[in-house]
């Protein structure tokens, strides 16, 4: 039994990991670099922070899936017997509303 809960989580902190550098490495040159609104409060490639900045990132990318995953716990046996299409929807709904809460 703990198996499974075991496979969500990893393979959820995966796609999480993944979804979330793909997004930055899409928005990231259009939308944040020398915009004058984020020069404020985000971290610049040549401030010596950057790199503090970037060798946490994983670790927290790590922590915040696994975290994320366990919200899916109690519903786990539900999503088991539902299509992908279901399972996809349910998860990025969950995901766009603590997502939306904690923004």
């Amino acid at each position: 039994m703990y198996k499974e809960y075991l496979i969500f989580s990893a393979g959820f902190t995966v796609i999480h990991i993944i979804a979330y550098m793909l997004a930055g490495m899409i928005t990231y040159p259009f939308v944040h670099k020398g915009h004058p609104i984020y020069d404020h409060y985000l971290r610049k490639e040549e401030e010596e922070e950057w790199s503090k900045t970037m060798k946490l990132l994983l670790p927290t990318k790590i922590a915040s899936g696994v975290l994320l995953s366990l919200v899916f716990f109690p519903v786990l046996s539900f999503l088991n017997d539902q299509s992908i299409q279901l399972n996809l929807t349910f998860i990025f709904g969950v995901l766009f509303i603590v997502g939306g809460l904690a923004s």
